[in-house]
C-alpha cells in the first residue's frame, strides 16, 4: 500500500536502496527514472499518444529512446566524457 507497509509491517524492497544510497537527491531521481523507463524521450512521447518528432533533437540521427539517451547519442557520449563520467557510467556488455 503507500504507507509501505503490509499488515502493519514495513515492507524494504530494492528501491529503499537506491533512496539511502549517498547521492544528491537529483541523481537518486534520475536512477530512479532510469531504472523505472520513465525517462521523458521522445519514443516514451509517442508511447503516450504526444505528437513530437522520433529523432534525437541533440544529434538528429537516431530515435530518441532511453538507450539512446544514455549511451547512444554522441552529444550525450561527448558531454559524458567532458564531465568526467565516462568510466563510471558505462552500457552493461551484453552476455551470450
Amino acid at each position: 500500500n503507500i504507507t509501505g507497509k503490509v499488515g502493519g509491517e514495513p515492507q524494504h524492497d530494492g528501491w529503499h536502496s537506491l533512496w539511502t544510497i549517498h547521492a544528491p537527491p537529483k541523481a537518486k531521481h534520475i536512477l530512479w527514472r532510469i531504472s523505472k523507463g520513465c525517462l521523458p524521450t521522445r519514443m516514451g512521447l509517442q508511447e503516450r499518444h504526444v505528437p513530437c518528432p522520433l529523432s534525437c533533437p541533440l544529434c538528429n540521427h537516431d530515435n530518441e529512446d532511453d538507450w539512446h539517451v544514455l549511451f547512444g547519442c554522441d552529444v550525450s557520449i561527448q558531454a559524458r566524457q567532458t564531465a568526467g563520467l565516462e568510466l563510471i557510467v558505462q552500457p552493461i556488455a551484453s552476455v551470450s
